[in-house]
């Protein structure tokens, strides 16, 4: 039969008074019984851990859960760190019970994913780092604030993963948790969505800390105040591969230290989006040893400024790069034309330039490279996007090259107010984009100003946009839709296209591309009758023809489209009483 020896002390006694002396007393005659389970009670800090009754705790600690321990009681801090041995175990069984959690229990290792229940206690909670073989702590609800005594030696010595994604958390990240053997195995640590505040700890970018953290995700907080110098020392985050910052308060300039030789130079992630970053992009970030490994880079929605680093194409520079976002709306100069040379970006997918949505233009300038359409320009490019810049001049015909974009499959050109010309025939020369699948030219608003003339009757021809299946644009296009445009062969894989607010007159086609699921050409000067004769695709799932001139009998063929599901004719003069099919069994299955 084991003993429990219970010290209880007196609710009274403020735990100041407590000598060191007495206290380490205590633990070495618990230490002379090896063959004792010993339990340690302060019953007015309940500590969950050292409970002999099954029922949660319900006395709160007198100390806040972020507060330092005290440095005038270092034997007590001894006392209530997790123990090893039986002790700890039975630490983690009575914790375990006390959260109603026993049943996740393994001594191999064990995982939690719930809800933190409403009857855990602070002392329980900041006992929780005698789970000694818990490996993933997952936790949604009410969350205390994150305690200083789970850094405490031996708190959570197998833990892998602390997930409080989209928990109620407030408080701030404690400095403590930096100091040396503080969660000796913690590879992800994901507090995002939550409300932490306070500032980055700068000493968590010390060395020694967080050897093993892998995964760091503090984005969409209320963290404030500038990136640490520290976060950017050699040592810094030695394992780190995953770093997310967006969606905060954060502000000041980036660390033109990160990512090289030993300062987060395993990131294979940095997002920064959406929050206050300032200054400008570091020219250092394309050194030929820095972010060796970085597939992803996102800079959105932040007070960044100044030109596009040349030196981010020297050779070398971003080998493992596949994907570069930079949403911004204070860029200028130009588009650097070195950023197509040869070797520049050797394995980048994906490139988007300019703010996404802003209420005006980026002053970034110039014209469209010729040179990033060189043979050996983005070998690997799949998507570009280029949106609410100052760009000026026209659609450059040497982009239809042959051998330019060779794997281009997306490609935005959009709201680029002061570019101007027509839209280029050159670009449907036979072998031109062989993979395109999405083209989107021009302007979203309606008294767009920019590209005009008419539509490019060659771009109809069979052999031109064979793999095209969404097609988009806006501008101040004139005269009818070419012909070629519906006759057989032509858009052949087609399924999207948007002419609306594109001013094209005369009247609607009487047929269109046969795999048309969505139809929009509202907001023209289209005339006349939309003719009963009309071959409208059998797929069609949407059809938008409002606000134009249309006038006549609304046509009947459009009751026998099953598939179609929104039809808006707004702004039609139609005449005569609506057709006596559209009410007949069947009509309009689909229509929503």
């Amino acid at each position: 039969m084991s003993l429990h020896l219970v010290v209880a002390l007196d609710q009274n006694l403020p735990i100041q008074q407590l000598s060191p002396t007495r206290v380490e007393a205590m633990n070495t005659s618990a230490r002379r019984l090896p063959a004792v389970q010993v339990l340690l009670y302060v019953s007015f800090y309940s500590i969950a851990c050292c409970a002999t009754a099954s029922s949660p705790s319900t006395s709160n600690s007198s100390q806040s859960p972020n507060a330092p321990p005290s440095a005038s009681t270092p034997a007590l801090a001894s006392a209530l760190s997790p123990a090893s041995g039986p002790v700890a175990q039975d630490c983690e069984l009575n914790t375990l019970r006390l959260l109603g959690w026993q049943q996740a229990y393994s001594p191999q290792g064990y995982t939690i994913n719930t809800q933190l229940p409403s009857n855990c206690s602070s002392a329980t909670w900041q006992a929780l780092g005698c789970l000694t073989n818990l490996t993933s702590l997952t936790l949604t609800g009410h969350l205390p604030n994150l305690p200083d005594a789970w850094a405490a030696n031996d708190s959570f010595p197998s833990l892998q993963a602390m997930k409080f994604s989209s928990a109620s958390l407030a408080g701030t990240l404690p400095s403590s948790w930096a100091q040396d053997m503080a969660f000796p195995q913690l590879q992800t640590m994901d507090f995002s969505m939550t409300q932490l505040s306070g500032s980055l700890p700068a000493a968590w970018g010390q060395s020694g800390a967080f050897q093993q953290l892998n995964v760091l995700h503090l984005n969409h907080i209320n963290i404030a105040g500038t990136i640490p110098s520290a976060w950017g020392e050699a040592g810094s985050f030695p394992a780190l591969s995953s770093l997310k910052l967006g969606g905060s308060f954060l502000n000041g300039s980036l660390l033109t230290t990160w990512g090289s030789s030993g300062t987060l130079s395993d990131l294979v992630l940095l997002e920064l989006a959406n929050s206050n970053f300032s200054g400008t992009l570091p020219p250092e970030w394309g050194a030929s040893n820095v972010f060796q490994d970085l597939p992803m880079l996102t800079l959105t929605n932040c007070s960044i400024s100044g030109t596009l680093p040349e030196s981010w194409a020297d050779p070398g520079s971003f080998p493992a790069l596949t994907s570069l976002t930079l949403d911004l709306s204070n860029l200028s100069g130009t588009l650097p034309p070195c950023w197509g040379n040869n070797g520049s970006f050797p394995v980048l997918d994906s490139l988007a330039l300019g703010p996404l949505l802003s209420p005006g233009v980026a002053p970034l300038a110039g014209t469209l490279p010729k040179a990033w359409s060189s043979p050996t320009a983005f070998p690997m490019l799949t998507s570009l996007s280029i949106t609410n810049l100052s760009i000026t001049g026209t659609l450059p015909d040497s982009w239809a090259g042959v051998e330019a974009f060779p794997l281009l499959t997306d490609l935005t050109l959009a709201d680029l107010p002061f570019q101007t010309g027509r839209l280029p025939t050159a670009w449907a020369n036979n072998g031109s984009f062989p993979v395109l699948n999405s083209l989107m030219i021009g302007l979203s608003a309606l008294d767009s100003t920019s590209l005009s003339g008419s539509l490019p009757t060659e771009w109809g021809h069979p052999d031109t946009f064979e793999s095209l299946h969404y097609l988009i644009l806006g501008g101040c296009f004139t005269g009818p839709v070419p012909a070629s445009w519906y006759q057989p062969g032509a858009f052949r894989a087609l399924t999207y296209l948007d002419l609306s607010a594109c001013q094209l007159t005369s009247t609607l086609p009487i047929s269109w591309p046969p795999m048309l699921l969505s139809l929009d050409v509202s907001s023209n000067l289209f005339s006349g009758v939309l003719s009963p004769g009309t071959s409208w695709p059998s797929l069609l799932q949407t059809l938008d023809v409002s606000y134009n001139s249309f006038t006549g009998a609304l046509p009947v063929g459009l009751a026998s489209m099953g598939q179609l599901q929104p039809l808006t004719l707004s702004n039609y003069s139609f005449s005569g009483e609506l057709p006596a099919a559209w009410g007949f069994p069947g009509a309009f299955e689909q229509l929503s």
